[in-house]
């Protein structure tokens, strides 16, 4: 038989609660899913500023009233630490204006504490939501390293390069180029400073273009 693979770590929860009981009901409904977690509890402002960096949160589970603070408070403690870190208010307060400021206050999802069978479902779709996101800034840190990569190589060349965007009339003749890049090559050879070449027409920048009817031969 196959041997079953490592198991994933728990997921660290972080509760501010000031009733145990309540928070031994919510920790109770995830692991009762089928969710392994490692929950700690923080019943103040002062605990939960000092577990955030301590027991760095995967999720955060929080009370909207609580003493001493609020749960819009802790939504506002938790994302100073980490503003991807998501917090799913779980309150017995139930309203419309309730859950829509709660919401406003940056809060991932709002969890009725009489509706604890939907508490599994929102962190799961919180986490797969920050997943996601913490992807898309990976790909576009990526995508930034490599565009830069890129102008420094090409800045590097000693030939002028430009890299353009063809403007269109109405319809939809080229009537110019827009310059999206251009080299320090390039620039040197307009006799202008290389930003003051980005978005210009290349038209305006170089009028004699017009005349070697250049334009025309994209038409």
């Amino acid at each position: 038989m196959t041997e079953p693979g490592p198991q994933p770590p728990p997921l660290r929860v972080l509760l501010v609660e000031d009733i145990p009981d309540d928070a031994e009901l919510v920790s109770r409904a995830l692991r009762e899913g089928g969710l392994a977690i490692e929950a700690r509890v923080v019943a103040s402002e002062a605990e939960l500023l000092a577990a955030l960096p301590a027991f760095a949160p995967e999720v955060v589970l929080s009370d909207w009233k609580l003493p001493g603070f609020s749960g819009e408070a802790a939504v506002a403690a938790a994302h100073a630490w980490d503003p991807a870190v998501p917090v799913i208010l779980v309150s017995g307060t139930a309203g419309e204006d309730l859950v829509v400021k709660a919401l406003h206050s940056g809060a991932t999802d709002y969890v009725l504490k009489s509706h604890l069978e939907t508490l599994l479902p929102a962190v799961r779709r919180a986490l797969a939501e920050g997943a996601a996101g913490r992807e898309r800034t990976r790909l576009a840190e990526a995508l930034a390293a490599s565009q830069a990569a890129m102008r420094g190589s090409l800045d590097a060349m000693s030939d002028p390069f430009i890299i353009c965007t063809a403007e269109r009339d109405p319809a939809g003749a080229i009537v110019d180029f827009r310059v999206d890049f251009a080299n320090r090559a390039a620039a040197a050879f307009m006799h202008l400073a290389q930003g003051a070449v980005i978005g210009e027409l290349m038209t305006r920048q170089m009028p004699y273009l017009r005349g070697a009817r250049l334009i025309d031969a994209f038409r």
